[in-house]
Protein backbone atom coordinates (compact mmCIF):
# COMPACT_ATOMS: atom_id res chain seq x y z
CA UNK A 1 0.00 0.00 0.00
CA UNK A 2 1.86 3.79 -1.22
CA UNK A 3 0.84 6.19 1.47
CA UNK A 4 0.94 9.74 0.23
CA UNK A 5 1.65 12.86 2.00
CA UNK A 6 3.15 10.85 4.90
CA UNK A 7 -0.19 9.85 5.81
CA UNK A 8 -1.36 6.87 7.13
CA UNK A 9 -4.34 4.98 5.97
CA UNK A 10 -6.18 5.41 9.69
CA UNK A 11 -5.32 8.85 10.18
CA UNK A 12 -8.17 11.11 8.78
CA UNK A 13 -6.59 13.79 6.38
CA UNK A 14 -9.27 16.38 6.81
CA UNK A 15 -10.57 18.73 3.85
CA UNK A 16 -7.18 20.37 4.22
CA UNK A 17 -8.93 23.69 4.29
CA UNK A 18 -10.77 23.65 1.11
CA UNK A 19 -14.25 23.02 2.53
CA UNK A 20 -16.22 25.47 4.85
CA UNK A 21 -18.43 24.13 7.78
CA UNK A 22 -22.17 25.07 6.57
CA UNK A 23 -23.94 27.24 8.77
CA UNK A 24 -27.07 26.44 10.44
CA UNK A 25 -30.36 28.07 9.56
CA UNK A 26 -30.57 29.79 13.32
CA UNK A 27 -26.87 30.62 12.89
CA UNK A 28 -27.77 32.57 9.78
CA UNK A 29 -30.81 34.08 10.91
CA UNK A 30 -28.99 35.42 14.32
CA UNK A 31 -26.12 36.81 11.88
CA UNK A 32 -28.98 38.91 9.63
CA UNK A 33 -30.68 40.02 12.89
CA UNK A 34 -27.29 41.81 13.85
CA UNK A 35 -27.16 43.64 10.52
CA UNK A 36 -30.75 43.59 9.34
CA UNK A 37 -33.59 45.78 11.61
CA UNK A 38 -36.14 43.41 11.77
CA UNK A 39 -40.06 45.45 12.48
CA UNK A 40 -43.11 44.41 12.38
CA UNK A 41 -45.93 45.65 10.41
CA UNK A 42 -47.49 48.17 12.25
CA UNK A 43 -43.85 49.94 12.92
CA UNK A 44 -43.50 49.65 9.14
CA UNK A 45 -46.68 51.05 8.69
CA UNK A 46 -46.16 53.67 10.70
CA UNK A 47 -42.99 54.75 9.32
CA UNK A 48 -44.86 54.92 5.66
CA UNK A 49 -47.16 57.06 6.88
CA UNK A 50 -44.55 59.45 8.12
CA UNK A 51 -43.28 59.33 4.22
CA UNK A 52 -40.28 57.56 5.06
CA UNK A 53 -38.62 55.96 2.02
CA UNK A 54 -37.79 52.43 3.49
CA UNK A 55 -37.49 48.88 1.88
CA UNK A 56 -39.93 46.36 3.03
CA UNK A 57 -38.83 42.94 2.25
CA UNK A 58 -41.40 40.43 3.17
CA UNK A 59 -39.44 36.81 4.03
CA UNK A 60 -42.90 34.73 4.86
CA UNK A 61 -43.56 32.18 2.45
CA UNK A 62 -45.67 33.14 -0.53
CA UNK A 63 -49.04 31.82 1.23
CA UNK A 64 -48.66 33.95 4.29
CA UNK A 65 -47.76 37.07 1.99
CA UNK A 66 -50.79 36.26 -0.30
CA UNK A 67 -53.01 36.25 2.54
CA UNK A 68 -51.95 40.01 3.17
CA UNK A 69 -48.88 42.22 2.89
CA UNK A 70 -48.49 46.03 3.08
CA UNK A 71 -48.66 47.77 -0.29
CA UNK A 72 -44.99 48.75 -0.65
CA UNK A 73 -43.85 45.01 0.75
CA UNK A 74 -41.28 43.07 -1.97
CA UNK A 75 -41.92 39.10 -1.44
CA UNK A 76 -38.75 36.97 -1.47
CA UNK A 77 -39.18 33.58 0.03
CA UNK A 78 -36.87 33.05 3.19
CA UNK A 79 -35.08 29.86 1.73
CA UNK A 80 -34.26 31.43 -1.37
CA UNK A 81 -32.85 34.65 0.40
CA UNK A 82 -30.53 32.18 2.93
CA UNK A 83 -29.17 29.88 -0.48
CA UNK A 84 -28.22 33.12 -2.06
CA UNK A 85 -26.53 35.03 0.49
CA UNK A 86 -24.65 31.74 1.85
CA UNK A 87 -23.04 31.49 -2.18
CA UNK A 88 -22.13 34.55 -1.96
CA UNK A 89 -18.35 34.48 -1.34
Amino acid sequence: MKILDGASPLEPTGNRGNIEIMKTLKDMLAEARQVVPEEGPAEVAKRLAAGEKIAVIDVRDPDEFRDGHLEAATATSAAASWSSASARP
